[in-house]
């Protein structure tokens, strides 16, 4: 792929051409690439900005509903365009910042999509500031730091170029021909939205990891008496914590060994709040009637240690959302190619905009 203009999130196309390589350009899971929208200050969109040619009687629309920040509607881009996106009857110069000094960049929808997820999820939540204004103000700074203090290296934000020994490519931007014109190129192709055997997957490391005792892991006494929150009933600790986030449950549990013993991260702990999307947010979409818990046969009766799945196993196993090309966890052989294609424009973002320290699982 060597066109200059591409999505900087992810390094992909934002057209498939089957004359060129031996892609099927129907094919239903790739066509998320051909949705583009335009993302970038509104200033950068006037009347008056030289990136922009608008049509006669023409305005173009901000589908963002907020005022620090310019969406454009669903359009496309082909390599006729150049570097020109055309919407409606107007035409906006993209990846620019000769004018205003702000750049308008073209971004697939699914990328901005779970580019929001990603920001709504490492970001206290702002009145003033919108998780689309973080992003745009992330990739301004970004394109202005590479342009002006990183020697000048065109369009790649974040060495979607490069190519590691031990996971590959980045994107499609590092893919020479012959893998073009393999099937190295498909899993960059998948669509991340929407996968359809994400659940399945999901189950089959559950069956595959090694079930554990559900007896609390073994914790010293306390060595002083119960002070103020620690004094509560476990009832109505239980209650609290109903109304608390994971990471907020987990450092309760850490906070001393009296809270460790009285709130307990068990099995059902950790299952829960993987399917509600709370433990690992960028798995939003799991078909949760396929993993109810307990299933006949997932409990000894009669037994006091009752044997259930290692739920908190995968939580570890999925959370760095990485995938070696070898020598990696055998659960993950088989992932689904748009779950690998999501987590890999996930730890983009993240890296786009870096946010406080969270916390990890125990």
């Amino acid at each position: 792929m060597d066109s200059s203009i591409f999505c900087v999130l992810c390094g992909g196309p934002f057209e498939l051409e089957s004359h060129i390589y031996n892609i099927d350009t129907e094919r239903e899971a790739f066509q998320w690439i051909n949705s583009v929208h335009l993302l970038g200050s509104p200033e950068a969109i006037s009347p008056y900005s030289d990136l922009v040619i608008l049509g006669d009687d023409e305005d173009l629309q901000n589908t963002s509903n907020s005022d620090d920040v310019f969406l454009s509607m669903e359009t496309s881009w082909t390599s006729m365009d150049g570097d020109l996106l055309r919407i409606g009857n107007s035409f906006v110069q993209v990846l620019s910042d000769h004018d205003t000094g702000e750049v308008m960049f073209p971004l697939h929808g699914s990328c901005i999509a779970i580019a929001s997820r990603v920001i709504e999820t490492r970001h206290t939540p702002s009145r003033t500031r919108s998780s689309l204004a973080r992003l745009n103000r992330a990739l301004q700074d970004q394109f202005r730091f590479r342009k002006y203090f990183a020697g000048g290296v065109g369009n790649d934000l974040f060495d979607l170029y490069a190519e590691y020994s031990n996971y590959g490519p980045r994107s499609l931007l590092a893919i020479d021909e012959l893998g073009w014109w393999g099937d190295a190129h498909e899993k960059f192709l998948m669509d991340p939205i929407n996968i359809p055997n994400l659940t399945s997957f999901l189950f089959s490391a559950v069956q595959a990891t090694p079930r554990r005792c559900s007896r609390a892991a073994l914790i010293g006494l306390p060595e002083r008496w119960p002070q103020e929150l620690e004094r509560l009933p476990t009832e109505i600790l239980d209650r609290i914590t109903e109304f608390l986030p994971p990471k907020s449950i987990i450092a309760l549990h850490r906070t001393s060994r009296t809270l460790a013993r009285n709130v307990p991260l068990d099995e059902r702990f950790w299952r829960n709040h993987i399917l509600d999307g709370s433990l690992l947010p960028h798995i939003w979409d799991l078909t949760r009637e396929q993993l109810e818990y307990p299933r006949p046969g997932d409990q000894q009766s009669g037994s006091c240690f009752d044997i259930q799945w290692g739920w908190k196993s995968i939580v570890k196993l999925l959370f760095k959302k990485e995938f070696p090309l070898c020598g990696g966890d055998s659960r993950l052989e088989g992932v689904p190619l748009g779950f690998w294609n999501r987590c890999r424009i996930w730890k983009i973002v993240e890296e786009a905009c870096p946010a406080q320290a969270k916390i990890r699982p125990a």
